[in-house]
């Protein structure tokens, strides 16, 4: 599945993108966001709390893999931080400067 993110993402947009997933029954399943023209800066805080909220929805079944796409360093530093407050779960999250290699990350950690 891919997501394509533009302008300012939130925590609320985040969190109901999560919520819909699981919804639809697509919580296993393998995430590349391209996020080229995005701007994603969330706070600490606004990562812990996404990081408690997916630990909820992270049961029973575990989320699979997420690939996210971008050139800013911001960005890489936001999804790194979240990386590591997620690792625990089991959650395999990666950042990524073009789009072949998320894709290829994704298939090789398909969930089984």
């Amino acid at each position: 599945m891919t997501v394509v993110l533009t302008g300012t993402v939130t925590l609320g947009e985040v969190a109901m993108f999560l919520e819909s997933q699981r919804e639809q029954d697509a919580w296993t399943y393998s995430v590349l966001y391209d996020a080229h023209d995005a701007t994603v800066d969330l706070p600490d805080t606004d990562l812990a709390d996404l990081a408690a909220h997916l630990q909820t929805l992270n049961r029973p079944r575990p989320r699979g893999p997420v690939a996210v796409v971008g050139t800013d360093d911001r960005l890489r530093t936001v999804v790194e931080r979240f990386a590591s407050l997620v690792k625990p779960m089991g959650l395999a999250i990666g950042f990524f400067r073009d789009l072949q290699t998320a894709s290829r990350w994704l298939d090789e950690h398909v969930p089984t």
